[in-house]
């Protein structure tokens, strides 16, 4: 885990709302989005301050021991790492659930200050998070940070999950100064995967949770409309993308 955002650095973002339940004690900096690719699989506990399960899938992929999955999930962590950059000093990851991808970020930039967001109830983030973690409750359409805030903003298997991406890429656009990496399943082959697989067969092969369904090219095309694009990588079954932050518009 990258080192706190600490609450006396106010620059970083306008106060967030008080959440449903308590949260971490370093919480005032983050917010933000959905399930990742590596959401829990464990169901809402009598544990006090939580009343539902996550939001999303709760496949936790990256435990699998599954052969095949584990070869799936590497090629995707290699593929991040590939495309994250290498002077990145203030990160935040949308919808980071558990904080998998958080830890990937601070052990590939140590000196960077990671913190994290996720539409989960403030107690899962505590069960997840060690005391003191950067993250918090919030939403990927309305981030309660100030404009161009973070250098580094990821959103990893999130746009998929919400009813309106585009405002969530908008969000994005504002608080980043610099690079973005997003990811979503490449469908239809996500769909056709787990109808091979018997998975989810009356729902003609949708993982519960997904709203939208991202073709490669289509994918490429909506963030192009709120970034530039740098590089695409293709591990199966997936999409990636690192984008820039186009020059701030001044009157």
């Amino acid at each position: 885990m990258g080192r706190s955002l600490a609450p006396k650095a106010p620059s970083l973002a306008a106060p967030p709302a008080t959440p449903a339940a308590p949260t971490p004690p370093a919480a005032t900096v983050a917010a933000t989005s959905s399930a990742t690719p590596t959401t829990s699989t464990t169901p809402a506990t009598a544990d006090p301050g939580i009343t539902r399960p996550p939001v999303g899938n709760f496949y936790d992929k990256a435990a699998s021991r599954h052969p095949i999955e584990r070869r799936l999930v590497a090629g995707f962590d290699a593929a991040l790492d590939e495309l994250l950059p290498a002077d990145a000093r203030r990160v935040l990851d949308v919808g980071c659930g558990e904080g998998n991808h958080m830890r990937t970020v601070a052990r590939r930039l140590p000196g960077a200050l990671v913190a994290g967001v996720d539409v989960a109830e403030a107690a899962w983030l505590a069960k997840w998070h060690p005391p003191g973690a950067p993250v918090t409750v919030g939403d990927a359409v309305a981030l309660p940070f100030g404009t161009r805030c973070f250098d580094l903003v990821l959103a990893l298997e999130v746009l998929e999950h919400l009813p309106d991406p585009r405002a969530a890429l908008a969000q994005i656009a504002r608080v980043c100064d610099g690079t973005v990496v997003l990811s979503v399943p490449w469908e239809p082959l996500w769909r056709a995967g787990n109808l091979v697989r018997g998975r989810y067969v009356s729902s003609l092969g949708n993982t519960p949770g997904h709203l939208q369904h991202f073709s490669r090219r289509r994918f490429r095309r909506l963030i192009s409309a709120y970034f530039e694009v740098e590089a695409v990588r293709r591990p199966f079954p997936w999409t990636l993308v690192r984008a820039r932050a186009r020059p701030a518009e001044h009157p």
